[in-house]
């Protein structure tokens, strides 16, 4: 009895450790481009690693500001439109990649504090 507990927990286990590792992978892809006055920016990292986003200046230098984050195996080109409505309203907008998302680089060293 003991011997099927730990087995069916071992799978279990196993099992959600295999859907994580699925789900939370690297899904770099194309990404559409946003239009004007939105640019593309790059956020370097100590790391080496480089997050990929696109920027909508606000309406004046002390507008407020939106961080727009992606779904899992998405993108930042999926937040264009909204971006745009936001930038439209006045707010400075940015949209990032995730790691190993879109066009971010995935990185293959361990965060550690620097």
């Amino acid at each position: 009895m003991r011997r099927a507990i730990l087995i069916g927990s071992a799978l279990v286990l196993g099992g959600f450790w295999l859907v994580g590792s699925v789900l939370t992978g690297a899904t770099n892809s194309a990404v559409a481009r946003p239009v004007t006055p939105a640019s593309i920016v790059s956020i370097p990292s100590a790391h080496g690693i480089e997050l990929a986003g696109t920027y909508w200046p606000g309406a004046t230098f002390r507008a407020p500001a939106i961080l727009l984050l992606h779904g899992n195996g998405s993108n930042r080109g999926q937040m264009n439109a909204l971006g745009a409505m936001l930038h439209q309203q006045g707010y400075a907008v940015l949209a990032i990649d995730f790691r190993g998302h879109g066009q971010s680089t995935p990185g293959g060293q361990e965060l550690r504090p620097v």
